[in-house]
């Protein structure tokens, strides 16, 4: 979807400097510093000052709708002040290399099924979860 901020933003204000940019920077200091409850009174009270403007306040909508399924992932202000990352980026660049180098060995031949168990095993290797997927129970067969 790319920035689904700055396409609210410019659906509200058009591209270009000046509102647009205030109102995206605005926004995105408000989803690294506060939780859910703060970025939704954030866009509430963007959608009441276009109260006279439906297309704009379907805008704000459909990001509202896009963000609702994702509020337990909305814990950035959180995060980063564990120290922890908010992106996934890193931990994607560093599977995709080392899983392509693995599968891009003279000789070697792999199955679809274990190159996805050996992706999800990066993944929780390098996104400092090992530990935590450690102690966990073993799960149980039905």
């Amino acid at each position: 979807m790319g920035d689904p901020l700055a396409a609210v933003s410019r659906s509200l204000y058009g591209d270009g400097i000046g509102a647009a940019t205030d109102w995206l920077e605005t926004s995105r200091q408000i989803v690294l510093q506060s939780d859910w409850s703060g970025i939704e009174r954030h866009l509430t009270a963007t959608r009441e000052s276009f109260s006279g403007a439906p297309a704009k306040q379907e805008s704000l909508d459909e990001l509202l709708n896009y963000l609702l399924p994702h509020t337990h992932h909305m814990n950035y202000a959180q995060r980063l002040s564990s120290g922890r990352s908010i992106g996934s980026g890193l931990i994607e660049g560093v599977c995709k290399n080392l899983i392509g180098q693995l599968l891009k060995q003279t000789g070697a031949r792999w199955k679809v099924p274990r190159v996805n168990r050996m992706a999800g095993l990066c993944s929780v290797m390098y996104s400092n979860t090992w530990n935590h997927l450690a102690t966990c129970p073993p799960p149980r067969n039905p």
